[in-house]
């Protein structure tokens, strides 16, 4: 059976955040290899959603979501990027 990396090709997948750390506003760029149904979320070192920017339809390559982060208190955060066929996660430090 092919592995994971072969059957998804995570290599066509990449997600960062800018500024990292953050303050008010984060911008979170992802590239799919594919159109897609996505959802974009941030989550607190418990696994809780603290922001999502919903689930949306988003074109294959590049594309970003723009999240205030003003109401999150400083500490480590995880966000995510969850399409129709893979989750992908990153750290993210609110100052």
């Amino acid at each position: 059976p092919a592995s994971l990396r072969e059957k998804y090709d995570v290599n066509s997948y990449d997600l960062y955040s800018y500024p990292n750390p953050a303050e008010n506003t984060l911008t979170i760029s992802f590239k799919l290899p594919q159109k897609t149904i996505a959802t974009i979320s941030v989550h607190d070192i418990f696994g809780n959603e603290v922001i999502t920017a919903g689930s949306n339809h988003y074109s294959a390559g590049w594309n970003k979501e723009e999240l205030s982060v003003n109401g999150l208190k400083p500490g480590v955060y995880l966000y995510k990027m969850n399409s129709e066929k893979i989750t992908v996660v990153q750290r993210l430090v609110i100052q």
